[in-house]
């Protein structure tokens, strides 16, 4: 089995493509981010090709601020339809085609043609469910909502039709798939796996005062305004919320409740230093409206910081409720609030979150166990062919 792997961009597709090459399977992968941004992957640059130039375009046009949505949706589907045609070009002795979602029609309906495995690989919910979730917020802080390249959505609708196969990393996404119709047996989850070698405690919360923390963009998305509304009610002499993360056009639309004394904004921070935030956190909250499984959560949870999740933020898939952590509605400050009220007031049983978030992720087995079932998977798919 060889397997041709595309993706916009890295996100979690360069940790199965090591997985993949470990097991001998790895064909090629095709990225829309250029080489020098993907050679720390270790991977054999002969084995990695690379479409970057809208994405570059995107990153010089952000860094500048002179990016708008619509512009930002056109270059990312002159990426996606970058990233596909390489993809088809590379397609050599492949006989397995895993796409993240968006940029694998043509290349998938020509491996369905040659009736060669079209795997699409969607990384959140359903792209009509995340649409619906995200005008909905929008609409609730009189924001603008999201932009959504009518393009972009067909060629994903049209993804999922092809595919043999639709992986995602969590029940909430499998849950939205089957909301709108896609059947059961077509769907596959394989939650994400974290590296442990990154990512482990080192050193101890200070004990005389409450740490909290949120890692991620802050946007209306991430939930950030009801984290910023739970901390502002809760009631403790010494608090302090930091957030790591870049501020974004969303910020605006609830900086207000950013305007407090205990509240630090850090802005974004180098991926080695978050282990030392997190293990210094007594509690990281991942307060998010929709979300395929944020990372941040494993890598908290393996720094012994306990995590307070939504139910939409893929956490049902890394730790059980009122053991490593709490998993609470979408969109209740009141929840986030009432979790962040016990876990201050009961530190005997934060430690105990503590220790057992370490074991659980030590379970989750770094990305091996990741790679381990989605090899598994295709190896499955390959024999139904």
């Amino acid at each position: 089995m060889k397997v041709l792997l595309a993706t916009p961009g890295r996100f979690h597709s360069f940790a199965l493509a090591r997985e993949l090459q470990s097991r001998a399977a790895l064909d090629h992968i095709v990225t829309g981010f250029p080489w020098f941004k993907v050679a720390r992957e270790n991977l054999p640059r002969r084995q990695v090709r690379t479409a970057p130039v809208p994405q570059m375009l995107s990153f010089a046009l952000k860094k500048a601020g002179l990016i708008h949505p619509q512009l930002d949706q056109r270059l990312l589907l002159e990426t996606l339809c970058q990233v596909d045609g390489l993809a088809l070009k590379s397609a050599g002795d492949a006989d397995l085609f895993v796409a993240l979602s968006g940029c694998g029609q043509q290349t998938g309906t020509r491996f369905r043609k040659l009736g060669l495995t079209y795997v699409c690989d969607r990384g959140s919910s359903h792209i009509l469910y995340q649409q619906k979730l995200l005008n909905e917020e929008a609409d609730r802080h009189g924001a603008p909502r999201p932009f959504f390249n009518a393009a972009v959505v067909r060629r994903e609708l049209c993804e999922y039709d092809t595919a043999d196969a639709i992986t995602v990393p969590s029940q909430f996404a499998e849950q939205s798939f089957l909301a709108y119709g896609i059947a059961q047996h077509r769907l596959h989850r394989v939650p994400y796996g974290v590296n442990l070698t990154r990512f482990y405690p080192t050193t101890a919360p200070a004990s005389d005062r409450f740490e909290v923390l949120f890692v991620g963009s802050l946007t209306l998305r991430k939930g950030v305004p009801y984290l910023l509304k739970a901390f502002r009610d809760l009631a403790h002499p010494r608090k302090r919320l930091t957030l790591v993360g870049p501020r974004t056009s969303d910020t605006a639309h609830f900086s207000q409740l950013l305007q407090h004394d205990d509240i630090r904004v850090m802005g974004a921070v180098a991926n080695q230093d978050l282990k030392h935030i997190m293990s210094a956190s007594h509690v990281m909250v991942m307060p998010s409206i929709e979300e395929g499984l944020a990372l941040v959560q494993a890598e908290a949870l393996a720094c012994g910081c306990p995590v307070i999740g939504t139910d939409h933020s893929g956490a049902a898939d890394l730790f059980d409720n009122d053991r490593e952590g709490f998993i609470v509605p979408i969109r209740s400050d009141r929840a986030i609030r009432e979790k962040l009220e016990f876990l201050a007031d009961n530190p005997d049983r934060r430690q105990q979150m503590s220790e057992a978030a370490r074991a659980r992720v030590a379970t989750i087995g770094g990305w091996s166990r990741y790679g381990e079932q989605y090899f598994g998977l295709l190896q499955a798919l390959v024999r139904q062919t």
